[in-house]
């Protein structure tokens, strides 16, 4: 008898042993463990840019010419941006980028865990990249505060840096950066630019498939643009429709509709090609002006709106004139063109 009772303690004292070597390991692993998450946090956030910047940002924006009846006739940008607050963006216009780029964008807190793993099953599915794992928190620290390079330590920094960027900034102030900051090919830096570049119209005027069309660029700008590739343009535009219909921003009969609409594309005009439609020789005259006055810098990305007393109606006169006299001149002194082969 008592050669068990000292059998069973000796094996219930091997039991707490056990058990307060185990505690000890997981109380030590786990301080280990916290203290190298807390010590990366730090290595990457120790050096990362300001976001209290953000909240003055100011992106370069197009300077415009108007004449003296309020008709643009010039335009000196070198990023084709036309910023727009986001009170006056359409819902809608909301709703497809919501729909293309980050569906939990009014829930997650600046990275999304979800929505990376949704991203991995949507590309998966469809055989190629349609969606990315980014949030728009994130899209906007890559394109504002940080490269765009694909490295691990800087989509670290870019998480870190979302974190913060939603502490300080509200989802309105976020989505008004977003939208106006985001590259949408072919020039159009924001969406009030590419819904003039691509169709001519303002953000009011956009139809539910143009909606789509500008929404589906962001993953691609440059290869998805209607003007580089329409069928490419054509597939996003398909992707942010099924999206948008998912999710509830339009109806069955919506998605329909817009996925049978013919749209016209345009391509955008460079600065110096809308100078010269109207006023050339004048628009020149006051971009020096205005260059020796406030310096380049101000000019190309200040958003300046600049009115002046030029009559477009005289002017067009006064060109026609001048291109009447010149070719008069031209034929009395024998020059027909240039020759044939």
């Amino acid at each position: 008898m008592l050669q068990k009772f000292y059998k069973k303690h000796s094996l219930i004292g091997t039991v707490i042993r056990l058990i307060k070597f185990v505690t000890t390991f997981v109380i030590v692993f786990s301080t280990i463990f916290v203290g190298a998450i807390v010590a990366l946090y730090f290595y990457f956030a120790y050096d990362l840019p300001n976001i209290h910047t953000l909240k003055d940002y100011k992106p370069p924006v197009v300077s415009e010419v108007f004449s003296d009846d309020g008709t643009k006739i010039g335009e000196f940008w070198k990023e084709c941006r036309l910023w727009m607050p986001i009170e006056a963006i359409p819902k809608q216009v909301i709703n497809g980028f919501i729909a293309a780029e980050d569906t939990r964008f009014f829930e997650h807190h600046g990275v999304d865990i979800l929505g990376i793993g949704r991203a991995m099953f949507e590309n998966l599915k469809a055989g190629h990249i349609v969606q990315g794992g980014s949030t728009i928190t994130q899209q906007i620290t890559r394109s504002i505060l940080l490269s765009s390079e694909r490295k691990i330590a800087r989509k670290i920094r870019e998480a870190v840096l979302a974190t913060r960027i939603e502490r300080n900034l509200n989802k309105e102030q976020i989505l008004e950066l977003y939208l106006n900051q985001i590259f949408l090919g072919d020039r159009a830096y924001g969406i009030k630019a590419a819904a003039r570049n691509y169709f001519h119209k303002s953000v009011n005027e956009l139809s539910i498939a143009e909606i789509a069309m500008i929404a589906g660029m962001p993953t691609a700008p440059s290869t998805d643009s209607p003007v580089h590739s329409i069928e490419k343009a054509r597939d996003r535009q398909e992707y942010v429709l099924s999206k948008m219909y998912e999710h509830g921003f339009i109806t069955k009969e919506q998605e329909s509709a817009a996925m049978a609409e013919r749209l016209t594309i345009h391509v955008a005009e460079t600065d110096k090609d809308f100078n010269y439609k109207y006023t050339p020789y004048f628009t020149e005259h006051v971009r020096r002006m205005l260059i020796d006055k406030y310096g380049e810098k101000t000019l190309y990305e200040g958003g300046l709106k600049i009115y002046t007393t030029a009559s477009l109606p005289f002017s067009l006169d006064a060109q026609k004139a001048v291109r009447w006299g010149l070719e008069r001149l031209d034929k009395r002194q024998g020059y027909r063109g240039a020759l044939g082969n």
